[in-house]
């Protein structure tokens, strides 16, 4: 026959087990709720992926391009990134490495950055 304490005892670390898993669920959902309302704000201001050819001119003027072997953006000011391949996408500098917005490492091939275009908002209320 069980022990009457021994399946009282169990039954009392198993609420506590449920509502630690419930208390941390909770906080892991307010941190993942703030992550993504912060990357949707990033998303709203930085177009993700951008393909534009080396000084097009797009809706708010001439994008100018930076070599690389020139000059290097301060760390963690989000640029835009032309690679050897032609493609253009966002990323910053971390030390001496180059990163995308996700953070991941980039391997190589960026040539040329320049400045994020302003708004069009920021634009129009300039002229």
């Amino acid at each position: 026959m069980p022990n009457p304490t021994a399946i009282i005892e169990h039954a009392i670390a198993q609420a506590e087990l449920e509502r630690l898993e419930r208390k941390h669920r909770s906080e892991l959902h307010r941190k993942l709720d703030a992550i993504l309302a912060r990357l949707a704000e990033i998303e709203r201001r930085v177009p993700k992926p951008i393909f534009l050819e080396l000084g097009q001119v797009d809706n708010t003027g001439t994008i100018t391009w930076t070599k690389c072997s020139e000059a290097l953006p301060d760390d963690d000011e989000i640029v835009l990134l032309a690679f050897t391949d032609g493609e253009v996408w966002t990323g910053f500098r971390d030390a001496d490495d180059w990163r995308y917005l996700s953070a991941d490492l980039i391997e190589g091939g960026v040539t040329h950055w320049s400045h994020l275009p302003a708004h069009p908002d920021d634009a129009e209320a300039s002229k």
